[in-house]
Parts: C-alpha cells; structure tokens; sequence
C-alpha cells in the first residue's frame, strides 16, 4: 500500500523494516501489549492466556515470562510475580526489560515483606540499552526513586526523611499506582 504522500515507501537496506527504532521486533511488543490490555486474572489464568497468545517455542519463554510477570505487577499480585522475575533474574535471560528487572524484582520483594534483598537491588540506576528506552521503560522508571525510599524507610536505616527526598526527586507528579500515596514534605510556618 503507498503512503499517503503518493510516494513510494523505500525498503531499509538493513533489512530492519519490521522492527522499531529501538532494535525490537514489532510483533513482540505487540503480543505483549496485546496480552496486558486483558481484564484482570488469577495467577494461573495469566500463565494460561499467555500459553495461548504466545507460540510454543523455547526462544520466547523469556518474553512470555515477562509479559506474565508484568500482568501480575498491575494486578498486584506480587508473590508470583516476584517467582517469575526472580527465576529471569538469576538465569540472565535476555529479555525486552533487561535494564529494569532488578527494579522490578525489587518492587515484589519491597511488597512481599523482603526490604534488605530488595535494597541491594536498589543500589544501582539501570543503564539503559544503547538503542535507547523500550517500551517498557514505565514499569521501572520513575518508580525507582520511590522504591529507594520505601526500602529505607522499611530497612528504617534512614527514615521517613529518606522516602520524602527520594520521591520529591521522582518528578512533581510521579508515575505511581493508585495504592501509593504521595509524599508532601512537612511545612513549617
């Protein structure tokens, strides 16, 4: 089909022209933003519906483990999210959200009661590939500052001042979820 400007589109000579800017293939990203716009599920209905959308093939178990992990992070149900990113982590699987799974795995310890294991994952920013942030970018990030404060705040090495300048760092208006209340520091007249 020709563009609109009546111009015939040119074939990229590398061969890319199925996939993004970022080196992604399209149709990963795709599924995985197919598979998010899902209603809400147990666990196990998730592992099922990806069993579905995502074809039978070793190569992409990463990719399908990341798009459950992620349905359960919105879902909340951070336990089993915490196995599925725990299991990618210690594999070093390569998966679409390599530089923020640290973060993440971070998030279901911080919600499932393990704040030191959680702090250590903290420690460094995720270095973002050199294609630049995936799409997938909004599940770690600016979400890291607030888990920095949580966690000290839970490890309680530096208190609830801690959580207040991490989170002012954030952004004015921080990406967060519905559950996480916003910190206004304390004025003094």
């Amino acid at each position: 089909m020709e563009p609109v400007s009546g111009r015939p589109r040119r074939r990229r000579a590398d061969g890319a022209g199925g996939r993004e800017r970022s080196g992604a293939p399209v149709p990963a990203t795709a599924l995985i933003a197919k598979f998010l716009t899902q209603p809400p599920a147990t666990p196990e209905e998730w592992r099922a519906r990806a069993g579905k959308l995502f074809p039978p093939n070793p190569a992409l178990e990463p990719l399908r483990d990341v798009a459950v992990a992620a349905a359960l992070l919105v879902d909340r149900e951070y336990q089993p999210a915490s196995e599925i990113l725990r299991k990618l982590y210690d594999e070093g699987a390569r998966t679409p959200i390599d530089e923020g799974l640290p973060v993440l795995l971070a998030w279901t310890l911080l919600e499932t009661g393990r704040y030191q294991e959680a702090a250590g994952l903290l420690r460094f920013n995720p270095v973002p590939p050199p294609e630049g942030f995936t799409a997938h970018a909004a599940f770690y990030f600016p979400r890291l500052y607030y888990l920095r404060g949580l966690a000290a705040e839970r490890a309680a090495s530096r208190g609830k001042r801690a959580r207040r300048t991490t989170c002012s760092c954030s952004s004015p208006a921080p990406i967060r979820s519905p559950g996480e209340k916003r910190q206004r520091p304390n004025k003094r007249k």
